[in-house]
């Protein structure tokens, strides 16, 4: 992210690297156990079938990424993580609520900028959707944020009605 290689002796590139883990692992566990096994058992049944049927090469892409650059938002999500540190009201830290907003505003500021479309596709009878290359709302991103909201959980604070007790007090 910094288009370089990591220092192994800073903390703050060790830091870095901590947290890039952590979006990863959250990223992954956005998808439900039984949903991942199942997609992986597909996978090994028609490659095998597939591979032994056909006489080209499987259409697989390569998963390496050889290029030095944040594809996914791997950035934007370090500052997420990072903020949901932060002290909170109600916990030890803030909740899945706020830490939402960082990339809400991250999204904004970037199509508010010189990366601002005016093009618009139709989704729907009365919504409509806008082109935007914003790197929290890209596919990897958005399983992300799934992944972070499960870990965190969500914690909800009801207002709760005033007793007599309350009021006199």
């Amino acid at each position: 992210m910094a288009g370089r290689d990591p220092d192994w002796l800073s903390q703050k590139d060790n830091y870095t690297l901590m947290c890039i883990r952590r979006a990863n692992l959250d990223a992954m566990w956005s998808r439900e156990p039984n949903t991942v096994k199942a997609n992986l058992s597909r996978l090994r049944q028609d490659y095998f079938e597939c591979v032994s049927t056909f006489p080209f090469p499987p259409p697989i892409p390569d998963m390496a990424n050889h290029q030095m650059e944040d594809r996914v938002g791997m950035k934007s999500a370090v500052w997420t993580l990072e903020v949901s540190r932060r002290g909170g009201k109600n916990a030890v830290n803030v909740q899945w609520g706020t830490v939402r907003k960082t990339p809400t505003w991250m999204g904004n500021l970037h199509d508010a900028g010189a990366n601002y479309s005016n093009d618009s596709i139709a989704g729907g009878d009365t919504a409509k959707k806008y082109i935007s290359d914003s790197p929290v709302g890209g596919k990897w991103f958005q399983r992300f944020m799934h992944g972070m909201k499960l870990r965190m959980g969500v914690i909800r604070i009801q207002n709760e009605a005033l007793t007599s007790e309350i009021v006199l007090a």
